[in-house]
């Protein structure tokens, strides 16, 4: 959502013009001196600025792209995004999918050499929960919200029996525990390493993945990691910190191989460098679905919105196509759902409303007598224009929309206490789980803005189809189940309004294979060829 500010399409334009200037001129990025001679191949990729690359304070999109690659959680996704064994042997649940035990496997080891323990799992699972600074990613497991508030010490849910073996209860089901578990942020760290020296370990960070940070990484610099003994991938992964121009810029001298595209440049990139043809593999302009949607929330208690009716009218007088051109350089694509299609189990459409039907809209608009209506946005991040775009289209339809646009915390708050009926909102998936946006938006028990669910939307059918989802082991089962509660939430009840899902902006050089983002953005590096200079 960050990507919508269209009204700078003029400016952004030039961006496009002064890489193209740039490029030619002098390297903006120096060079960052050899660690004991050239390495047979790297992979250089341009991101934005980080703050940590450890899992229990890791949060942004570039931060954990470089946790992943130094740290391996017990689960790891596969090349269809599916659970794979990793730090973890094998696991197995109960019938209901609330009791978990995973096994380490024997050989697994930090990169000083000392055994990764279940201890150290349970270790930096608190952790996480108790800075405060990572999504919820265990809000089901026992214990969590008492240790998040400053009530407990650890989570009772997170049993250690021996160094190996971990026992996880969940206070409900949750059959995609094992894809849960794969997120960067709930990988092990060592505990003792890091209790010992928590500052030290952040500069140069000790995990049991692929790469190893063998010099501690320079803040605004880069960061350099080298590929462990009997790991796949290239040699030396080499993450410079840059702003977005100025990393397309070192993308185009052929200084990095991946970067992301600027605002302004982008139909430059695809027209230079190709369109990947399933949007998520390189060589190419990655544009596929990213894992977030953008909607229009409403709150179901006011007027107008507590009648379906007038819901349904509103996602109606909608043009969809229209906003899409709205938005800088048409990086988004219609969402006719919740979940992005690039996540398995997404579907092409469960919003039977998600379609541009004026007449339709405009008939209920006039039954009920309502000629205006107020949407709350938050400044920047190109809200303003989309907001203008649907002034446009419910004055064709007979209504006045007023927009109310303040600060981020001030539409946090009017969303919270119910003064913003209407307001924009968007959800970030943190898994490519369909679980990760039905469940959060539609059901009753994730009502409020934290929890995702801030319209107070209840449906007893579609919390019963989200609870035997949860509990479904059948991954195909699942999928279905949670569909079915997307199109009784949106197609029926008109829960929220879906507008767009953001697309990619990753490019990736031609020197590049195997390269595959995931729909949150990272990738599996041990997958990944270099061709050497």
């Amino acid at each position: 959502m960050r990507r919508l500010g269209a009204l700078l399409v003029l400016l952004l334009a030039l961006v496009a013009c002064r890489a193209e200037e740039e490029a030619a001129r002098e390297p903006l990025l120096d060079e960052p001196p050899e660690a004991g001679g050239p390495p047979a191949t790297v992979l250089r990729w341009a991101v934005g600025e980080v703050e940590a690359i450890v899992p229990p304070l890791a949060t942004s999109t570039d931060e954990l792209r470089i946790a992943d690659a130094v740290f391996d959680g017990l689960t790891r996704l596969d090349e269809d995004l599916e659970p794979a064994p990793a730090l973890a042997e094998h696991w197995r649940h109960d019938a209901r999918a609330k009791v978990w035990t995973f096994r380490i496997r024997p050989d697994a080891t930090f990169h000083d050499g000392t055994p990764v323990t279940a201890a150290d799992v349970r270790f930096t699972w608190e952790e996480g929960v108790r800075e405060g600074r990572v999504a919820p990613h265990l809000r089901d497991v026992r214990g969590y919200e008492p240790l998040a508030r400053g009530e407990a010490d650890g989570l009772d849910g997170v049993l250690v029996h021996g160094e190996r073996t971990l026992q996880v209860l969940l206070e409900r089901p949750r059959a995609d525990l094992a894809v849960v578990l794969a997120h960067p942020s709930l990988a092990p760290v060592p505990e003792a390493t890091y209790r010992a020296d928590p500052e030290g370990f952040a500069g140069q960070p000790v995990g049991a993945g692929a790469y190893e940070v063998r010099e501690p990484w320079s803040p605004g610099a880069f960061a350099r990691l080298h590929r462990r003994e009997g790991r796949q991938g290239p040699e030396e992964v080499l993450f410079r910190f840059t702003d977005p121009t100025t990393g397309y810029i070192a993308f185009q001298q052929g200084r990095v191989d991946l970067a992301t595209v600027p605002e302004g440049a982008l139909a430059e990139a695809e027209e230079r460098y190709g369109l990947a043809e399933d949007g998520r593999t390189g060589p190419g302009v990655l544009g596929g679905e990213a894992a977030q949607v953008y909607l229009l929330g409403l709150r179901l208690d006011a007027p107008p919105f507590d009648e379906t009716a007038v819901r349904r009218a509103l996602s109606f007088a909608i043009d969809r196509d229209a906003l899409v051109e709205g938005v800088a350089d048409e990086a988004a694509a219609i969402a006719r759902g919740l979940t992005p299609r690039s996540v398995p189990g997404g579907a092409a459409s469960s919003c039977s409303t998600c379609l541009h039907a004026p007449n339709a809209a405009e008939r209920v608009f006039a039954e009920r007598g309502i000629d205006a209506l107020e949407l709350w946005i938050d400044r920047g991040g190109g809200h303003r224009l989309l907001a203008e775009r649907l002034q446009a289209d419910l004055a064709a339809v007979g209504v006045t929309l007023e927009v109310r646009e303040v600060g981020t915390a001030e539409l946090y708050d009017a969303i919270e206490d119910g003064r913003a009926a209407l307001y924009r909102y968007g959800w970030t998936l943190e898994h490519p789980s369909p679980e990760d946006v039905v469940v959060p938006l539609l059901h009753s028990a994730s009502a409020g803005l934290a929890g995702g669910n801030p319209g107070g939307f209840a449906s007893e059918e579609v919390d019963d189809l989200i609870d035997e989802a949860l509990a479904t082991t059948d991954r195909e089962e699942r999928f279905a189940l949670l569909r079915s509660a997307e199109t009784l939430g949106l197609g029926r009840e008109q829960a929220t309004i879906p507008l767009l899902f953001p697309t990619g902006r990753l490019v990736v050089g031609e020197r590049v294979e195997g390269f595959a983002a995931e729909p949150t953005g990272r990738a599996d590096l041990e997958r990944v060829d270099v061709v050497a200079d």
